[in-house]
């Protein structure tokens, strides 16, 4: 059994990814915003780094096209700036 991070639980592919692993038997550590928001870049590296997982799974994002022209700098650091934190603790 291992045990699974995955963020954006709320989402449909995060909801069904977090199904599908307990699914399987695997403990899943089901991160929503209010455990891991992935726009404050300076909790992520302690929040995720206290955790202690097998495997990190991040399907969460900011994905609406407006939302994105509407906040890129927030897009930016959702989409792009937390899976690099997120590699370097992986």
């Amino acid at each position: 059994m291992k045990r699974i991070a995955i963020t954006g639980v709320t989402g449909r592919l995060g909801g069904a990814l977090a199904r599908h692993h307990r699914a399987l038997g695997h403990e899943v550590i089901a991160l929503d915003r209010k455990a891991l928001d992935l726009a404050q870049s300076d909790r992520l590296l302690d929040q995720l780094g206290a955790l202690d997982f097998d495997a990190l799974i991040n399907p969460a994002g900011i994905t609406g096209l407006e939302a994105c022209e509407d906040e890129p700098e927030l897009a930016r650091r959702v989409n792009a700036g937390a899976p690099a934190l997120m590699a370097v603790i992986c």
